[in-house]
């Protein structure tokens, strides 16, 4: 079931209503119900995988946490860490054979073909089950918080499998923290007057990001890369940059949705994105979008990686890593791996060199994540080596009505923070004149909702696919 759908909306206020009419002790089992039948309405067979997943993270916990009373220390340790390889296994197991073993069993066969054998790849004629590269990471850094120590694992079975499910951020995050959701799914007392306000305006937000800016972009994105090579240069950067404002309006807005809709309920998930498009280096970008992705990176895979002990190995080896989190493509993994040489080159700049003026560091920063994000969109890697070809080998003559569409773009990226509270000085939601608000609000409510009762067809959240 998507957000954007008119299906969504009896389904989210049966739910809302249900839980403040029922007592407190039962709402944590309303909204497992909720949870379920919401993943039931996209195929009901892979909730047996949500729930299988979910089962062996929890069993997993608990013998950890049991062998934690044995007296041996090298016991103790020999029977935690049989666990939690076990929970590990188990997870990134189910994560490859449905996301990977297609693009790995492709790519060894055309290795062996290059040495002159020839085989037949292994080939699953399987779907990607929706939300399993979020939740999987979810259930499994549970399991590793328990093992470090980090958290005490949940005694209720129906709570944890909550935890792992809960329907607004099942799909597509923010990928939450065991410490940060389980104690609120515990209590469950409801929403306060600030949480009921300040989700409204997320939903705002949310579906103004992604009905009216990001649907509105998407038609142009998809005509600049289903044939670059007869377009001008300036339709290729244009498709390019409108691509970056497309991702960041579609990923940010199912984000701000989801955070809208656990605010009624009185949770609280971790922000996702902090206007990362004006950000004025590679770091700062990437701490500023998809935060609990490359926080979880960063505290799961960076860190035991080595670190700033060895950076320059778990930065690349991270990065890379990420790139085919997001997909079994080697257009994802080079993304992935330029992101990470991006990274280093902006340390050695800042270690020797004065940080650049914030307008130079925002043009390169935007025209550096706009490049790679031709690699993140191209279906194949021939065609983004197509495309980045008539970017940078210019071609055609310069268009000022491209170049406003550009620019506009940009603007309507500001101005859709606006109902979301963002702090700057004079951007602030509570700084609007009701005269202005309030219209702004009515204008933006009609078009969203005429945008999804009258489009034949919902656009899917690019991050679905992931």
């Amino acid at each position: 079931m998507l957000f954007n759908t008119p299906q969504f909306f009896p389904f989210f206020l049966l739910t809302l209503f249900g839980f403040y009419l029922i007592s407190a002790r039962r709402r944590g089992v309303w909204l497992l119900s909720a949870s379920y039948i919401f993943y039931c309405f996209w195929d009901w067979r892979f909730t047996f995988l949500l729930l299988l997943s979910s089962t062996i993270d929890f069993v997993c916990s608990q013998e950890i946490q049991k062998a934690g009373r044995v007296s041996e220390p090298h016991l103790r340790k020999k029977v935690q860490k049989k666990f939690l390889l076990f929970s590990v296994v188990a997870n990134l197991g189910t994560l490859s054979i449905f996301k990977y073993l297609n693009f790995f069993s492709d790519s060894v066969t055309q290795l062996l073909y290059s040495f002159g054998v020839q085989t037949h790849p292994i080939v699953l004629n399987i779907i990607l089950p929706l939300g399993i590269s979020f939740y999987t990471l979810q259930s499994m850094a549970y399991t590793i918080d328990v093992y470090r120590g980090k958290t005490e694992p949940v005694e209720s079975y129906s709570k944890f499998l909550l935890f792992v499910s809960f329907f607004p951020q099942l799909i597509a995050g923010p990928i939450e923290r065991a410490n940060a959701l389980i104690p609120q799914l515990t209590t469950l007392n409801g929403a306060s007057r600030e949480q009921v306000w300040f989700g409204l305006r997320l939903l705002l937000s949310g579906y103004i990001k992604k009905c009216l800016l990001g649907d509105t972009i998407a038609p142009i994105v998809d005509t600049a890369f289903a044939s670059p090579a007869e377009l001008s240069s300036i339709y290729l950067w244009e498709g390019a940059l409108l691509f970056s404002l497309q991702i960041y309006f579609d990923f940010s807005g199912y984000s701000d949705i989801a955070r809208g809709v656990a605010s009624l309920f009185g949770i609280n998930l971790t922000e996702n994105f902090r206007l990362p498009l004006l950000s004025r280096n590679i770091r700062e970008f990437w701490a500023r979008w998809h935060i609990t992705l490359s926080l979880w990176l960063k505290d799961y895979l960076y860190i035991p990686l080595g670190g700033n002990q060895r950076w320059f190995v778990p930065v690349i080896l991270t990065f890379a890593i990420s790139g085919l989190w997001h997909g079994a493509n080697i257009t994802f993994l080079l993304w992935g791996f330029f992101h990470g040489i991006l990274l280093l080159l902006f340390r050695s700049w800042r270690k020797h060199f004065a940080p650049l003026p914030y307008a130079v560091g925002f043009m390169v920063t935007q025209v550096s994540v706009c490049t790679l994000f031709v690699l993140f969109r191209s279906p194949d890697l021939s065609t983004s080596l197509q495309y980045l070809k008539g970017m940078y080998l210019w071609r055609g003559s310069m268009d000022t009505n491209a170049l406003m569409l550009i620019v506009t773009g940009f603007v309507f990226m500001v101005i859709a923070e606006l109902p979301k509270g963002v702090s700057l000085k004079y951007l602030r939601w509570s700084a609007l004149p009701y005269y202005l608000r309030y219209p702004y609000v009515g204008f933006s409510v009609l078009a969203i909702l005429l945008k999804i009762w009258l489009s034949p067809l919902a656009s899917p959240f690019i991050y679905f696919k992931f």
